[in-house]
Order: C-alpha cells, then structure tokens, then sequence
C-alpha cells in the first residue's frame, strides 16, 4: 500500500550506508583488541618490573640478614671465648671453698680486669660520658659484662654493669641450661635498645652438659649504634626503601628498629590482623614478596627473612609508587594515544554518515572511499609499530606455530611477513633456530612466565649475542596461552663493554707503570698493594664489586707521584718541609687526575679517603673513624704494610712479622682494627706468608725490583 511505501523511504534515507555500520564495527572490534593487547603487554612489562625488584630487593634482604645474624653469632662467640677461659671456671668451681683472703682478692682483680678487657673490645662497655649524670643522682648501669653463679648471683662485674635483679635475674633462672640464650630486646635503664647474652661456664675438664655447669657469663650492651646500621644497605639507589626489624608480642606486632617517619626503636605496635599489613604478612610467610600497606598505610613491594639466631623477622620495603612508576607511565601514554587514534576514526566515521544523507552522490562516494582508506591505515597501525622495530618481533603458540610476525622477522626467514603466520618455526626458520627458543617458549605458555634469555652465536670467526624477551599473552581464540617473543642483537653493546674493560685495564697498567717507574725505590709498589689490598677485602667478605673497586684503587692510588719532580722522589736523605708538603699535595690531587675516567665502583672516593686516618690526623679532608670508607681503610693498611716490608735507599724492607707489628702499633691512631686484623688473619691462617713470598718472587722475576 501507498501509505507503507510512504513511511519506509524517509526512515531508508535516515539509515547508515552498510559500508559505515561495517567500518564501526571493525573500528570496535580493532580498538578492543588494540586495548587489550595494549593492557597485556604493559601487565607483562609490569610483571617483569616485579621480577626484578623481587630479585634486587631478596638480595638486599639476604645481605642484611646475614649482616645481623654475623653481628648476633659474634656476640655471643666473644662471650663464649670467656666462658672457656680457664682461670675464669677454676675461680668460679673454687666458690665457697675456704681460701687465702689475699689470693682470692687476686684472683678477683685479675678477672675483674678480664672482664674488662673483653667489655672494652667487644663493645659491652659504656662509652666515656655516657654514664655521666649529676652528683645528686645515682648512676645508673647501662652495659658491661658479668659472672653469676648458678642461682644467678653476681660474682665478678665490671663498673657499669646493670644490677643483677629484675629482668636480668628472671632471664638467668629461666635460661636453659648448657646452652647460649639471649634476652630479647628491650628498652634499657636510660630508654635505650637493649639486648642481654649469657653463655654457660662448664667446670674445666667438664663435658658440655647440664650437670657440669657452674654458672654464666652475661653480657649487656645497648645495642643502637651496631645493630640497627647493619639495616642500612650501602649504595642503595632507591629513594624509599626502608629495612625493618619486627617481632610478635601476642596479638600485635612490634617495630624494633627506627622508621623513616622518625619514630624510635620499639616506639610502635600494630595489630597483626590490620588489613594488608606488610609486617603482619612478613612474619606469617617469611621469603614472601607481595604488595602490602606499611605501617603509614603506604602501598609497598615487601619481602621478608625470618632471623634464626633472635626471634625477629627482617622486612625490606620499597614505595609502589617508585617501583612501578615506569610501568603506570607506559600504560598510561599508550591509553592515551590510542584513544586519540579511535577518536580521531570514529570522527571521520561520524563525519562519513552525516555526508551519507546527502543527495550530493559524487561527494558522498569519495568520502566513503576516503573513510575506508583511513580505517585500512587504522587497522595497520599496530602492524606498522612493530614494522619499524629493527629486531623480530613476533608470537608463538605453544604447538610452534606463529599467530604474527613484523618486517624484521621475515628478513630472517627470507620470505613475506603473511606468509609466516601459520607456519611452524622449524619450517620457517629451521630446527637449529627453533631449538633455542624451545625450552623458554614451553616455560612462558605452560607457566604464564616472563622469561630473558641470552644466546651467544658462533658464526665463522666472529660470536653474536642475542636477548630475546619472551611475554606471555592470552590467546583470544584459545585458552592457552601464547607467547609475545622480541628478540635484539646486543653484540655490538656488548663488545662494546669488553672492549671498554679491556682499554681501562691497559690505561691503569699504564699508568701504574709510568707511576712507579719514576720512584727508582718503589717499584712494583702499586702492584704488590693491589693485591695485598684486594687479599684483606676478601678476608673481610666485601662483595664482588666493591672488593675490584679497592683493587684497582690500590694499584692507582700513587698516580700523583707523575706531578711530583724525579729529583725529589729520588732524593737519597730526609725530605725538607717544603718538599714534604709539595709531595703529600700532589698525591693527594690522585683522584682529580683519575676524576674524568669512568669506573665500575666508588674508585674515586677510595683514592680521595686513602690518606685519611683513624684518629683524624690524615689528609686532605681530616676524616675520622668510621667516616672513612671501608675501601679506603684497606688500601690505607695495604700501601703501609707494602711500604715497610720495601726497601729504601736508606733502609732494608721489614719482614712479615715486623711489618704486621707496625700496623698493631698504629691501630687506633693510623689504621682501622678490622682491617688489620683481616690482613694479619690472611697471614697466619689463609696461606698468607707463601702467596706473599710468590708475589715478592713474581714482580722480582719481572724486573720490578
């Protein structure tokens, strides 16, 4: 009928043309895909950012574990090496014996002065003024070390040393016999972090059991200054990370360490059950690393390590905010541009329909076949990114088979980016190539895994290295997952990086070389204190990195001897004043020398500090005890023991044992005692003496003596 014909015609001319309905759809489903691909692969990017903060934040959590768990072990070891002392047990097996008043005064002084002794070297010993108060008020003790008997009693205690009642009296009648315990920590007379250790004394000859102990040597310290900066890890690059030490006390948690907010050691407790707690989940799972809230309701990465020798839990944090930041910005430009690139579609689509209802045919044609050539660039977009990536990119089914593969890939394979999808790796590329990719691909699709894998390739006579990045993706036509495989020719980087080693190598034997060789009497000096220097790093278990930087800082310490004249670094007798200070300036401008050469390690800083000495005297800062970097007192105590043990032109070298005197003369005054001892140990119980007599015997045999 007229009538129907009449309402269809306005309601066809108001419809969208077929091709646009098409083009929207497609545009959809392309940015549904673009979005989810996008939101994958930042998701991956994001896992692979936890991966690395997961491994770089357990080995600072490892290292400051075994730091506090070394620091307690040594606590209890000094106390120990009392307890085994034999004047110490006879006197304590001689209790309540009838005995000379004049000898029993003796033996009291003499291990009243043992105690002391001890307290002083292994830090149970009130520093000077600490225990200084007003006339009118007693003072009170605060650390220092004891005998007791059986029942507790005090025997022999040194002054200073808290009284034994209270705390202290509960802790020796519940301690365990035959056995080491330790008071846990607490807040001592002054408020101040306290812990208490006592090791059994058994009767001399006596097996280690219950029955034949005859009392307790106790040791009381507080504890702040050596514990809580072995939380601190050296070097760390993170803005927000914080290590913690916690304990359980019943139905709350307890912070012992001193927080980045400023509060003091045991000055906070949280419930266990507060949500998402990190500490709470550190102690229930110790080794987990998850995303927590701190104790400031921060969003924190945390892992944890339970303490075997205290009943604490060491929690290592950093800010979310700082470690995922790089993974929030991606996500957060690719969002963006993508939705610009959808906008911008949708609008010439729009605009496409509007034109549509115009009765202007020619105009509507070319706008259609202008609208249809825009989405078909749209849909290439993503197809473009990877094209313009120089290294294959591409993704792999479990089965081998490939789902894409960009410009860079088919270059490989020799034949057209379409022609790939579909096929198999091993027909593509052969078996030998998929080989390598076989075991990583299996680990990404069965376990949802990111996976790095480096591959060093011979061909001919020259070695390539490859990095391929392996990133597990949903598959949307399947259940398994599929795996995203970028793959990047890094030799050049890092050949590179070798050749870079090798040429700073050759610059510090150069420079060593042109060094000595001007002091007609310290030839092969820098050599022989490199490796005396690196022996006593290792002997103090530095790490890897830090051990090479004081190497290398030994053997380049004496590069300011080129600024000084020939004449006077020959000069057969006593330097004058003026000579003396022309030759400490110009070494100690070493490191202004080395300042635009880039190292692997705090190089510079241990040549600038290697000078400095214990008490304050040295040059050219006057720094003072721990002030002084670890690296430059080794290379300190290695130069010195190097330089007594070479001839002069006006004296013969030292031997071992006289040199190693020396040292000892000058701990407190020149060197650091850790350092020291580190290197005599090396001496009398790591072989020392004959590498020693090999170095000497190598650098004559050179013709640097």
């Amino acid at each position: 009928m007229a009538t129907g014909d009449d309402s269809t015609e306005p309601s066809a001319t108001r419809t969208p043309p077929v091709r646009v309905i098409a083009a929207s759809v497609a545009l959809v489903a392309v940015a549904v895909v673009a979005f989810f691909l996008v939101f994958r692969f930042v998701e991956a990017e994001r896992e692979r950012d936890l991966v690395d903060w997961q491994v770089r934040m357990g080995i600072i959590a490892d290292g400051r574990t075994a730091e506090i768990e070394k620091w307690l072990a040594a606590q209890f070891d000094h106390l120990g090496g009392l307890s085994q002392n034999a004047s110490l047990q006879i006197y304590l097996m001689a209790l309540g014996e009838p005995a000379d008043k004049e000898e029993q005064k003796a033996e009291e002084t003499y291990l009243r002065n043992l105690l002391i002794v001890s307290a002083e070297n292994f830090g149970f010993a009130a520093r000077e003024g600490e225990s200084e108060v007003r006339a009118n008020v007693a003072k009170v003790g605060r650390s220092g070390i004891a005998l007791a008997d059986m029942k507790g009693r005090p025997v022999v205690a040194i002054r200073g040393m808290p009284p034994l009642t209270g705390r202290l009296a509960q802790f020796l009648r519940t301690a365990p016999r035959a056995e080491r315990a330790m008071l846990d920590l607490y807040r001592g007379p002054t408020g101040t972090p306290t812990l208490a250790f006592a090791v059994p004394v058994f009767a001399v000859h006596g097996d280690r059991v219950a029955s034949e102990q005859i009392g307790f040597v106790l040791g009381v310290k507080e504890v702040a200054g050596e514990l809580y900066p072995l939380l601190k890890q050296i070097g760390n690059p993170s803005q927000t990370a914080e290590t913690l030490l916690v304990r359980g006390a019943g139905a709350v948690i307890e912070y012992l360490s001193p927080l980045a907010d400023g509060t003091a050691p045991l000055g906070l407790k949280l419930s266990a059950d507060t949500p998402d707690l990190a500490a709470a989940s550190a102690m229930a799972s110790p080794g987990v690393f998850a995303l927590r809230r701190d104790y400031a309701n921060k969003a924190v990465l945390v892992t944890s390590r339970a303490l075997t020798l205290a009943p604490w839990t060491l929690v290592y944090k950093v800010d979310r905010a700082e470690a995922l930041a790089d993974s929030d910005n991606r996500l957060r430009r690719l969002t963006i541009v993508l939705s610009l690139i959808v906008a911008a579609v949708a609008a010439a689509l729009i605009a496409a329909w509007r034109y549509g209802t115009s009765r202007r045919a020619e105009q509507l044609t070319r706008q259609y076949r202008a609208t249809a050539e825009d989405l078909d660039k749209r849909q290439r977009f993503l197809q473009i990114l990877t094209d313009k990536q120089p290294s294959p990119i591409f993704t792999i089914t479990g089965k081998g088979v490939f789902g894409f593969a960009n410009v860079a890939l088919a270059r490989v394979a020799g034949i057209p980016a379409e022609d790939i999808v579909g096929k198999t790796m091993d027909k593509v590329l052969g078996p030998h190539y998929a080989k390598r990719y076989e075991a990583a691909i299996r680990k990404v699709v069965n376990d949802a895994t990111p996976v790095t894998e480096l591959y060093r390739i011979q061909e001919e006579d020259d070695e390539r290295v490859f990095q391929a990045e392996h990133i597990p993706i949903r598959n949307l036509e399947d259940t398994e997952n599929i795996a995203l495989v970028i793959e990047e020719d890094i030799t050049l980087a890092v050949k590179e990086r070798e050749r870079r080693e090798r040429t700073l190598h050759q610059v510090v034997r150069t420079l060593v070389s042109v060094a000595d060789g001007r002091d007609d009497n310290a030839a092969g000096h820098s050599t022989r204190s490199a490796t005396v220097a690196r022996w006593t790093a290792d002997q103090m278990e530095l790490d890897l990195e830090e051990a090479e930087a004081v190497e290398l800082a030994a053997s380049l310490m004496n590069v300011g001897k080129l600024l000084i004249p020939r004449e006077v670094l020959n000069k057969p007798g006593a330097l004058s004043d003026e000579e003396i200070e022309l030759v400490q300036g110009c070494m100690d401008r070493t490191g202004e020398l080395l300042s635009n050469i880039e190292f692997d390690g705090p190089v510079i800083d241990i040549i600038a500090e290697s000078r400095e000495r214990w008490d304050g005297s040295g040059r050219p800062q006057g720094l003072a005890g721990e002030e002084i970097g670890v690296g430059a007192r080794i290379v300190a105590v290695a130069n010195a023991f190097v330089a007594m043990t070479s001839a002069r032109a006006y004296r013969g070298g030292q031997d071992v044992e006289s040199a190693i005197e020396g040292l000892l003369a000058s701990v407190g005054k020149d060197f650091d005692r850790r350092a020291v001892v580190a290197l005599i140990h090396f001496f009398e119980n790591a072989g020392g003496r004959d590498k020693w007599q090999e170095l000497v015997n190598s650098i004559a045999d050179d013709g640097l003596d």
